[in-house]
């Protein structure tokens, strides 16, 4: 599985800072984001990570390092989800 889907670079985006990412399933990733009350879930076929001194990343990286990072969404996914 491509973490890093170039398909991502032909539409809307939008790119939030978090804090550290909580859970991870197959298909998700819950995010802690200082801008939101409770952590969210956003599908993994939809992210693009990365880390906060602006690598890509591995969830595995990231929850080792206890780092936050960005996370590129599509917009209609960050409006469905609360994040604008």
């Amino acid at each position: 599985m491509n973490l890093f889907d170039d398909s991502l670079d032909n539409r809307d985006e939008l790119t939030f800072e978090f804090a550290d990412i909580m859970r991870e399933t197959n298909d998700a990733w819950q995010f802690e984001m200082d801008t939101m009350p409770n952590p969210v879930w956003l599908p993994k076929s939809q992210c693009q990570l990365s880390a906060q001194n602006g690598s890509r990343s591995t969830f595995a990286s990231l929850s080792r390092q206890r780092m936050g990072g960005t996370v590129t969404v599509p917009e209609w996914l960050a409006i469905e989800k609360g994040l604008v």
